[in-house]
């Protein structure tokens, strides 16, 4: 379970790298996504846009990891605090893998980077890429939770179940508690103690998970 001893081990990665490229949110989905992906073994993965590297940093070193991205200086920044990911300049829309080679493929935040209208065709393209047991792992902004209610690049709940209906695939929400003023902003938040507990009780047990911030979604081959 993610605990403060992890989070402050993943804070310590970002003093490593150019820390424009934080998160931006000290309560972040990534955070719980590097505790979950930290317990894949011997896997194939397949990181896109996965630069500067943080989430791959707690990957074990007996999976096999390639890191994708269009952005040279984020992959170099990768180079400091990733040893054994394959680091491969490459757009999404042209991948150079054959089909059923990866057992997990991670999207974290950048499904909004998509094409609106070649969503469903990216992700079947990926599903295409992955091993018969593999998944996709995807994280994204709800745009459900009042703070983005008016960001039309962001996907509410709704309109991912929709867009997934066709797909086997499982859904999680990460921090159901409002924006500030109706709650504390999430630089408080973070301090709460036991709040990492909080978050992953909401999270198993999927409580307002279409009202909550971010949204971790498992697609599976089969």
């Amino acid at each position: 379970m993610l605990n403060k001893k992890l989070v402050n081990e993943i804070r310590k990665i970002w003093k490593i790298i150019d820390f424009k490229y934080y998160w931006g949110c000290n309560i972040d989905m990534r955070y719980k996504l590097i505790d979950i992906i930290k317990n894949l073994k011997n896997k194939k993965i397949l990181d896109i846009g996965g630069a500067p590297g943080v989430i791959d940093a707690f990957i074990e070193k007996n999976n096999t990891v390639i890191c994708i991205d269009i952005d040279r200086q984020r992959l170099t920044e990768s180079k400091k605090i990733t040893n054994n990911t394959i680091l491969v300049i490459a757009d999404w829309n042209n991948l150079p893998f054959k089909n059923e080679l990866f057992d997990v493929i991670i999207l974290a935040e950048v499904l909004q980077l998509f094409n609106r209208n070649k969503v469903k065709t990216i992700i079947d393209s990926l599903v295409t890429l992955l091993s018969p047991k593999g998944m996709i792992i995807l994280t994204t902004i709800n745009r459900n939770h009042l703070r983005y209610k008016k960001d039309t690049k962001k996907y509410s709940y709704n309109e991912l179940t929709t867009l997934l209906e066709k797909f086997n695939y499982n859904i999680y929400g990460w921090n159901p508690f409002p924006p500030f003023p109706l709650f504390f902003p999430n630089f408080i938040v973070h301090k709460i103690p036991f709040i990492w507990k909080i978050l992953g009780f909401f999270f198993e047990r999927k409580i307002k998970t279409d009202k909550c911030e971010f949204l971790y979604i498992e697609i599976y081959k089969h």
